[in-house]
C-alpha cells in the first residue's frame, strides 16, 4: 500500500516529479560525461607511459628509478632479453639505453638526450614511427639517428646530413658519427628539441660495453597479466643489484597524477550532487507541505506515522531510480561523440600534450566504463534517498489535528 501511495503521489504532480527526475538525470549525465572523458585520458596516459617510458614489466639496475644516472647499466641485457623472450613468446621485449651528450653539425652544437632502441621491437609498442614528418624509421644501421624538428632547425641539417654525438664515459670523451635518417614532430617543443633515437648497438659502441642497456622491458598482450608476469620475471632474473618493476612502480609520477586527479574529481562530483540534492530536498519538502491535510486525514484513520515517513522515502527511491535510468541513457548519448570522434584541442595546445614525461595526442578520446557508470548511478540514487530525510523528519513532527486544519 505504501509503495502504491508513493507512486500515486509522484503521479499527482507530474510537473514537480519531472523537474526532480531531470535534476537527477542531468547531474548524472554530467558525471558520466566527465568520467568517460577522464577514463579515456587515464587510459591514454598510461598507454603512452608504458609504450614510451617503460613496459608492463621493467628490468633495470637498483637505483636507476630514482636517479636515472647513466652509470646504472645492465651488463647482461642481451641474456636477459633472450630469457624473457623465451618465457613470454607472445610479448614484445624492448631494450632501451639513455644518454645525454653534445650533438654537433657543421653549423651548431646542441645538447641532446638520445635513446638507444631496438628498431623492430620499438616500432611495435611506440607510436614514434607515426610522428615522422621526413625520412624513415630506424633501420639496422647503427649510424642512423632520428632527431626532432626543433633540433634539425637548430643544427641547420636535413635528411642524410652528418652529425657527431659526443659523451663522457669514465672521464674520457667518446664520439660517434651519425647520419640523419628521419625527422619527427611530436607536438612537444621540448621533446622535439632535446630528444633523439638511435639503434641500441650505437649506444653500446659509445659506452664501449657490448650487451649493455639501462632497461629491458616486457610489453604484454594483456595488461591484466602484469602481476603474474612480474612474479615470473623475479624468479627468472637472479642478477645481483637488479630490480623487477611493474608498470605502476616504473611510472610513479603518472600514477600519482591520476590518483590526485581522481580525488579532486570526487570532491567536484560530491559538490555537484549536493547541489542537485538541495533541489530535490526543496521539491520533496514542498510536496510534504502541500499534502499536510492528506497526511492528517490518513493519521486520523489509523495510518501510523512511520508508514507515512516511509512513503516519503519510497518516493525518493522511485524518483532516484527513474532519474538514474534516464541519466545513464542521457550520459551515454552525450558522451558518444568524445568516445567515437574525440575532443580536438589542437587549436589550443598544438599537435601534442606533454604530461608526465610522455607526449599525448591533442585529440582527447573518452572511454565508457560500466563500473564507473554504475557507481555514479548508485551515487545519484543514494543522494536522492538522502534528500528525503529532512522532509521525512518534518513529517515525523506533524500533529494530526493541526495537519487536518491545514489548507
Amino acid at each position: 500500500m505504501i509503495w502504491t501511495l508513493a507512486f500515486r503521489n509522484i503521479r499527482s504532480n507530474v510537473r514537480r516529479s519531472i523537474i526532480s527526475i531531470l535534476a537527477i538525470a542531468v547531474g548524472l549525465a554530467v558525471l558520466i560525461f566527465s568520467g568517460t572523458l577522464r577514463v579515456g585520458q587515464y587510459d591514454t596516459l598510461v598507454h603512452s607511459g608504458v609504450s614510451q617510458l617503460a613496459g608492463h614489466v621493467v628490468i633495470q639496475k637498483e637505483g636507476f628509478q630514482e636517479n636515472k644516472e647513466p652509470s646504472f647499466i645492465l651488463e647482461d641485457a642481451t641474456l636477459i632479453r633472450k630469457k624473457l623472450q623465451k618465457t613470454f613468446p607472445k610479448s614484445t621485449i624492448t631494450t632501451r639505453t639513455y644518454m645525454g651528450g653534445l650533438l654537433s653539425s657543421t653549423s651548431n652544437p646542441t645538447f641532446l638526450t638520445i635513446t638507444g632502441v631496438d628498431p623492430s621491437a620499438e616500432a611495435l609498442v611506440s607510436d614514434m614511427p607515426t610522428k615522422l614528418i621526413e625520412g624513415e624509421w630506424l633501420s639496422d644501421d647503427s649510424k642512423d639517428i632520428l632527431i626532432g624538428r626543433n633540433t634539425a632547425e637548430m643544427l641547420k641539417v636535413k635528411l642524410n646530413d652528418k652529425l657527431v654525438f659526443t659523451i663522457s664515459v669514465d672521464g674520457e670523451m667518446n664520439a660517434q658519427l651519425f647520419r640523419v635518417k628521419g625527422i619527427f614532430s611530436t607536438g612537444s617543443d621540448e621533446m622535439d628539441a632535446f630528444t633523439g633515437f638511435v639503434h641500441y648497438k650505437a649506444t653500446e659502441q659509445l659506452l664501449s660495453q657490448p650487451n649493455a642497456a639501462h632497461q629491458v622491458a616486457v610489453h604484454l598482450p594483456d595488461v591484466f597479466d602484469t602481476d603474474t608476469a612480474v612474479a615470473q620475471t623475479k624468479t627468472l632474473i637472479s642478477t645481483p643489484n637488479t630490480e623487477v618493476l611493474s608498470w605502476k612502480e616504473a611510472l610513479p609520477d603518472i600514477i600519482n597524477m591520476i590518483e590526485v586527479d581522481k580525488i579532486a574529481n570526487l570532491l567536484i562530483n560530491f559538490v555537484l550532487f549536493s547541489i542537485v540534492a538541495l533541489g530535490i530536498v526543496n521539491t520533496m519538502l514542498m510536496s510534504v507541505l502541500e499534502r499536510l491535510n492528506q497526511f492528517g486525514v490518513l493519521m486520523s484513520i489509523g495510518v501510523k506515522l512511520k508508514l507515512l515517513v516511509r512513503m516519503i522515502v519510497y518516493e525518493g527511491i522511485i524518483l532516484g531510480i527513474i532519474g538514474s535510468l534516464v541519466g545513464i541513457v542521457l550520459g551515454i548519448i552525450v558522451s558518444y561523440p568524445i568516445v567515437e570522434y574525440g575532443l580536438d584541442l589542437s587549436n589550443r595546445v598544438g599537435d601534442g600534450i606533454q604530461i608526465g614525461g610522455t607526449v599525448n595526442s591533442a585529440i582527447l578520446y573518452g572511454k565508457y566504463s560500466p563500473t564507473l557508470i554504475g557507481f555514479y548511478a548508485l551515487f545519484a540514487l543514494v543522494f536522492s534517498v538522502l534528500s528525503t530525510f529532512y522532509p521525512a523528519y518534518k513529517l515525523s513532527t506533524l500533529n494530526p489535528i493541526e495537519a487536518m486544519r491545514h489548507q
